[in-house]
């Protein structure tokens, strides 16, 4: 991996942290400034993942920590 790939990696990693903690504590702003980066052409050039599905997974996930 080089230094590229780790900082771009490194960027994800952060936003998805702090969307978990946005969701969490219903930082509805944070919340909404994340996910608009997750849909963000800058977000795309960074990685193949698909913003939509990493936000509904990870929905889904703090929904389940929250519940239990």
């Amino acid at each position: 991996m080089n230094g590229y790939e780790k900082l771009a990696e490194a960027i994800i990693l952060q936003a998805v942290k702090d969307y978990r903690k946005a969701l969490k504590h219903d930082e509805r702003g944070r919340k909404r400034e994340i996910e608009r980066f997750f849909r963000s052409s800058w977000f795309s050039i960074l990685t193949n993942l698909s913003g939509e599905m990493l936000i509904r997974k990870l929905r889904a996930e703090v929904k389940e920590v929250v519940i239990k």
